[in-house]
């Protein structure tokens, strides 16, 4: 399995706090946009990654998390939460 962190993003979406949580630990990780214009949510390339078509979605260790506040996002106080801790819970 892949140790790479890849986020699947809109950024009309509710992925920019999940993105804000990705910056705040520093792990590094690639971003996919996906278009809601276009319609790639709903695509059978997306739909693979994430059968209900949502976003956000990351994908860590071969393993999609979809909502938003299971993607491990610390409350303020918590900076000091270890990346390992949080890329563990995924």
């Amino acid at each position: 399995m892949s140790e790479e962190v890849v986020f699947y993003h809109n950024p009309m979406s509710r992925g920019r706090m999940v993105h804000w949580m990705l910056e705040e630990i520093g792990v590094p990780y690639r971003i996919e946009l996906v278009s809601f214009d276009k319609g790639e949510h709903k695509k059978a390339a997306f739909l693979a990654v994430n059968p209900m078509g949502k976003i956000p979605t990351i994908v860590h260790r071969g393993t999609a998390v979809t909502e938003t506040g299971a993607a491990g996002i610390p409350e303020p106080s918590c900076h000091a939460c270890a990346a390992d801790e949080i890329l563990e819970a995924l």
